[in-house]
């Protein structure tokens, strides 16, 4: 899994699908610096305010706010300040799995 907190500038570049945070295509091709994630490892909360994430070489199923959406590896998905993401590796789609939801704080 990859993140980034700074869509938008950067010395990578992020191919997002929902550049607005929302659940239909609005397709960006955006500076960005992308931070590899290792299993086990989180990112975000205090200082720390993560934009946007994806799957390198993997496809992957969104869970986004009760919309599942397939992804394919490479594509990012932008989240909104008050949104986290909780991923794991195998929900029973065969692929990594993320769900979008809002912060509850």
């Amino acid at each position: 899994m990859h993140t980034t907190v700074n869509l938008g500038s950067g010395t990578n570049r992020c191919d997002v699908w929902n550049y607005d945070g929302g659940t239909k295509n609005k397709w960006v091709y955006a500076k960005c610096t992308q931070v590899k994630l290792s299993a086990g490892d989180w990112r975000g909360g205090g200082t720390v305010d993560v934009d946007a994430l994806t799957f390198n070489y993997d496809d992957y199923m969104l869970d986004f706010h009760g919309t599942l959406l397939w992804k394919t590896k490479g594509v990012w998905t932008k989240i909104h300040n008050n949104e986290t993401a909780s991923c794991g590796t195998d929900m029973g789609f065969g692929v990594p799995f993320c769900r979008i939801s809002w912060d509850n704080g």
